[in-house]
């Protein structure tokens, strides 16, 4: 992805923006917007309609999806497997969802960084057509985990002056 992590920020806020007016007018329980409009590319930003929660969304099967254990929630955003009513009987999204409104720019930094992992794997293996869907699942697992640990080995969080400082880096 020629993208840099600022344009991938750019590019997911503008596309939550977006569907801002749809919230009004909903009565799914979540909407959503692919991110890039390539056709191997299941990414999306999205909204918990009736909170107006912000989520993005990796659209996985089933078979990957199920199996993949995330660490504990945390303060400001948790990670999940959900099935929403417009998915086939076969997929399963993996969902990131901003908790906390007050660390949405925290939150905006970590989906730009899962969305970028995420489709460097894509581009990776855009000659490759098997397992695509179990490698792309996987990073979204490990890309979010970077940012709630410092040891990989555990599950202990970043503090929140940490989460922060990250994210200034950003």
């Amino acid at each position: 992805m020629s993208e840099t992590l600022a344009e991938v920020m750019t590019r997911v806020t503008t596309g939550w923006d977006g569907l801002k007016p749809d919230l009004l007018n909903s009565t799914k329980t979540i909407i959503k917007r692919p991110i890039y409009l390539r056709r191997e590319n299941n990414l999306f930003v999205g909204y918990k309609v009736a909170t107006q929660t912000r989520l993005l969304l990796l659209r996985s099967t089933k078979k990957y999806a199920a199996t993949l254990k995330f660490p504990k929630n945390r303060d400001w955003f948790k990670a999940s497997a959900e099935k929403y009513e417009d998915e086939r009987s076969d997929e399963l999204n993996l969902v990131l969802e901003l908790t906390d409104p007050d660390y949405q720019d925290n939150f905006e930094a970590l989906v730009a960084c899962v969305v970028k992992d995420v489709f460097a794997v894509v581009e990776q293996e855009r000659h490759y057509l098997f397992n695509k869907d179990k490698h792309q699942a996987e990073e979204f697992r490990k890309s979010i985990k970077k940012w709630y640990q410092e040891n990989p080995e555990t599950d202990e969080a970043l503090g929140r002056k940490r989460q922060r400082g990250l994210h200034a880096e950003l």
